[in-house]
């Protein structure tokens, strides 16, 4: 491991870096964006949010548990007067949206073309989950169908009153989508950089390990990380 570890060629590794550096100021820019929309009255500084995704990122890279993302969120909430951790929250569904479609096309290539995906056929002998014991257990599973009703009417009693408040603060966070022009222009636009340099930065390093480079290669690599943008409750979540 050591000699393989030894024999990286570094400047390769440099300039992936760099790409990495320019691929995370993209997605910066696109939520300075998104916030900027929601709050079209305060100052959203661009150094502040930068500075908040870069320290989640940074925390998420030595922290489990994406302990990175509850940083940029309260950084954030500190940086725009009169922001609410809702509106900060939802934000970031708004940078899904593009992220997901983009995956989502990377999938669907690598599934029709390449043949790196399992097929239907195969789906009936993935892992799934086992529901064999609820069912040799109806006494048992009705008790805890009958628990999470009622957990969920007491719930829905004690909320009604934030409800629409809530709601309302989500939207906001996605009032540059109802501007389809801003959007692309202030939004799509860094994303679309994001991806861009998240392969460039791949094809470096491929380089850099000695792994043959081909744009096939590269869009194979980044369809493993779409996966987890795809499913975010893995542990490598979105920012993989």
């Amino acid at each position: 491991f050591l000699d393989q570890l030894a024999s990286v060629d570094l400047l390769p590794v440099l300039l992936a870096v760099l790409a990495q550096l320019a691929k995370l100021t993209c997605t910066s820019m696109a939520w300075r964006n998104v916030l900027a929309a929601a709050y079209p009255d305060e100052a959203v500084r661009r150094r502040s949010v930068v500075g908040a995704y870069l320290a989640g990122v940074g925390v998420n890279a030595i922290i489990p548990l994406r302990a990175g993302d509850a940083v940029r969120v309260l950084l954030a909430h500190r940086a725009v007067a009169g922001s609410t951790y809702t509106t900060i929250v939802s934000s970031t569904l708004v940078l899904s949206i593009f992220d997901i479609a983009a995956a989502s096309t990377l999938l669907a290539w690598a599934a029709v073309t390449q043949d790196a995906l399992p097929g239907l056929g195969d789906l009936p002998q993935l892992p799934s989950f086992d529901f064999s014991w609820l069912l040799d257990h109806p006494l048992t599973a009705d008790l805890l169908l009958s628990a999470l009703i009622i957990a969920a009417v007491v719930v829905g009693i004690r909320i009604h009153g934030h409800v629409v408040d809530f709601w309302e603060r989500v939207k906001q966070a996605f009032a540059v989508v109802r501007r389809p022009a801003l959007y692309l222009r202030t939004v799509a636009f860094w994303q679309a950089g994001d991806w861009v340099f998240r392969l460039v930065a791949i094809w470096f390093l491929l380089d850099a390990f000695d792994i043959p480079q081909s744009p096939e290669n590269v869009l194979l690599v980044q369809v493993s990380a779409s996966i987890a943008t795809l499913l975010p409750l893995t542990p490598a979540g979105i920012g993989t």
